[in-house]
């Protein structure tokens, strides 16, 4: 199985320097991002892509269905793709790095620690290398 990964645009958060994991917080790509991931999604067209998964999160979401659409693709959204949960939702990056900066691995500060996120993920990647291929 051949996988390829792919940031989100950027998005409104990116630009505030703000923290977002909360899928429910509509945090949408900004013109930039709509350009970075039309321009991803140019790369990609002639790939023999088979499937698109994406994070809940919308800035991920519309990024995939950009992605998506030149492959006629539909996008699978899993949460175990999503951001960190972070228990920073709206709050400033420099915010969440300076309470982890003690244990940037293992400290949880109102989420989910850096470890736990890697499980999270581990664990999808898991699940996709067991499916069986698709033709």
């Amino acid at each position: 199985m051949r996988l390829i990964a792919l940031r989100h645009g950027r998005s409104q958060y990116n630009v505030l320097s703000l923290c977002n994991d909360d899928p429910r917080v509509p945090v949408d790509l900004t013109e930039e991002g709509v350009r970075q991931a039309t321009r991803a999604a140019a790369s990609l067209a002639t790939e023999p892509l088979q499937a698109i998964h994406s994070s809940p999160l919308p800035r991920a979401v519309r990024t995939a269905e950009i992605v998506a659409k030149p492959h006629g693709l539909p996008v699978d959204v899993d949460p175990r793709l999503a951001d960190i949960r972070s228990g920073f939702e709206g709050r400033p990056v420099t915010e969440y790095l300076a309470a982890i900066a003690h244990d940037p691995v293992g400290a949880r500060v109102g989420g989910e620690s850096l470890r736990d996120y890697a499980a999270r993920v581990g664990a999808f990647l898991d699940w996709l290398a067991d499916r069986p291929p698709q033709s």
